[in-house]
């Protein structure tokens, strides 16, 4: 049996801009990739991919093959 070291996370969001933004200059991370609408930021032994979404409503386009799975996150963080 293997433990975990890490786990990434995928996050949906509105606008990616403002949340990398949220994520580098409030919290600390680090964007270590950036693409278009893609974006992974990591600060020590935490990391986030967050994807915004797309779609004329404003929805996800999501592939509904077997090997897909996607979800939303939601993540609250109190700082001190």
């Amino acid at each position: 049996m293997s433990n975990f070291i890490q786990v990434t996370p995928i996050m949906h969001v509105d606008d990616l801009d403002r949340a990398v933004k949220f994520f580098t200059e409030i919290l600390g991370f680090e964007t270590q990739f950036r693409a278009s609408k893609y974006a992974y930021v990591h600060r020590e032994t935490a990391g986030f991919r967050m994807l915004e979404r797309t779609g004329s409503d404003g929805g996800l386009e999501i592939d509904d093959s077997p090997t897909t799975l996607t979800s939303v996150t939601s993540i609250g963080c109190t700082l001190n």
